[in-house]
């Protein structure tokens, strides 16, 4: 049954993928100004950073979002000032996400996955 984490790990590998391809392809990009970061700690008191951004979006409304995804347990992890890429929904300028390469990560699970893939799929002897 060792092929069953590895088509997980397939299956999560192309699904954050594709969700990330998908908003740069479909959803409007502009750029953004760093405006600060959030920091939220967990029950057992762990802190994670998350950035504060600006944007305009194209009806000229101007939104302030917070990153989905923690840039670690520091500070010193984050750009403190500056422009960053902001990928936003056209339809729902409030649903918007700060770029970063870092969102392809997960990609990396991919080859271990299809080695698991691999070694675990049941396999017939002639």
């Amino acid at each position: 049954m060792i092929w069953l984490p590895g088509a997980g790990l397939v299956f999560f590998s192309v699904y954050i993928f594709t969700t990330v391809l998908y908003k740069q392809i479909a959803w409007a990009r502009t750029e953004g100004q760093i405006s600060g970061v959030v920091i939220e700690s967990d029950h057992v008191g762990k802190d994670y950073v998350y950035e504060k951004a600006i944007f305009t979006d194209a009806t000229g409304q101007q939104i302030e979002i917070v990153s989905k995804y923690s840039a670690g347990s520091t500070e010193a992890n984050l750009k403190r000032e500056g422009s960053v890429t902001i990928y936003y929904n056209p339809e729902n300028s409030a649903d918007a996400d700060i770029f970063s390469w870092g969102h392809y990560l997960p990609v990396l699970f991919l080859p271990f996955g299809m080695l698991l893939l691999y070694l675990g799929w049941p396999s017939r002897d002639v």
